[in-house]
């Protein structure tokens, strides 16, 4: 029997600042259940490539800290920075050998801890009453390491996004937007 059920908690703490400005510094626990392609136990071959779920992954909390500085005039800035970090994450493992020695084996398993510091950048500005402009972008650095087969693997490196957004609103309620 599983037991689903989970304390989450979540604290922020927020300052507001006389020019419209405030702080914000938080902390959020999260939890990632497996999706139930992750747990399926039928498997999927091909003949040289066998891939299947595992029921016997557990949730993965995640825990996040964050701080931003928020400025609200015309338009607003966000800028943050945050920390995160989780235990028993749930990878794709694959393997070579078993009972046959030319067949791959895909699962997944709660094999590792990963570590992020990112920054991020929220922007929206309306240029004019008509013509607003919306950019978010993140940048971090993300650690993984964990065991396969009883053999240490880690990874590491930069990953990152961004987000644009423009909208022209016309007259009669009709509103053009482009989004990249």
């Amino acid at each position: 029997i599983t037991d689903y059920n989970n304390f989450i908690p979540s604290v922020s703490i927020l300052s507001n600042f006389k020019n419209m400005s405030s702080i914000n510094l938080g902390y959020t626990q999260r939890i990632q259940r497996p999706g139930i392609w992750q747990l399926n136990p039928f498997e999927d071959t091909n003949g040289i490539f066998i891939q299947t779920g595992n029921a016997d992954l557990k949730p993965v909390l995640n825990h996040n800290f964050d701080l931003s500085y928020n400025v609200s005039k015309k338009g607003s800035i966000t800028a943050g920075l945050s920390y995160s970090f989780a235990n028993n994450i749930i990878q794709r493992v694959s393997t070579l050998g078993g009972m046959k020695k030319d067949t791959t084996y895909t699962t997944f398993e709660n094999i590792g801890k990963n570590k992020n510091w990112g920054v991020n950048l929220n922007t929206n500005y309306p240029f004019t009453k008509k013509f607003s402009v919306n950019i978010n972008a993140r940048i971090s650095y993300l650690w993984i390491n964990g065991f396969v087969n009883k053999e240490f693997i880690k990874n590491e490196g930069f990953q990152g996004n961004a987000y644009a957004n423009s909208s022209y609103k016309f007259d009669k309620d009709w509103r053009a937007g482009v989004n990249a």
